[in-house]
């Protein structure tokens, strides 16, 4: 068997557990870590994300903006039409639509006994 060490808690304390490959079938590879790219380093851990100290032009927000309309224009339309490119109204969309899927999602694995 494989392991590979992994911090639960992160505080430093990594054990090796046993590991397994998943199969990962969708539209997308997108995830919710593809927006914490830029997620700034944490003051309990002392992570951050690995583009976090991105400063071109407008910084790391520029880069999670992008994305948020990337998603929006080519998967999500009701989130593109809910505003204009970079709008609040288009992430607050954003937001709503990935709660809804989660909470759908979850309720469909406890469904089955998650």
């Amino acid at each position: 068997a494989s392991t590979v060490d992994r911090d639960v808690y992160y505080n430093g304390n990594a054990k090796p557990e046993r590991c397994t490959v998943v199969c990962r079938i969708a539209r997308t590879f997108l995830r919710f870590g593809s927006f914490e790219i830029c997620r700034p380093e944490d003051p309990r851990t002392g992570r951050n994300g690995p583009s976090s100290a991105l400063q071109p032009r407008a910084g790391p927000a520029a880069l999670i903006t992008e994305l948020m309309d990337y998603v929006a224009d080519e998967w999500l339309h009701e989130v593109r039409d809910a505003g204009l490119a970079g709008s609040e109204a288009r992430a607050l969309a954003l937001l709503r639509h990935a709660v809804q899927a989660t909470a759908t999602l979850v309720a469909q694995w406890q469904g089955l006994g998650f």
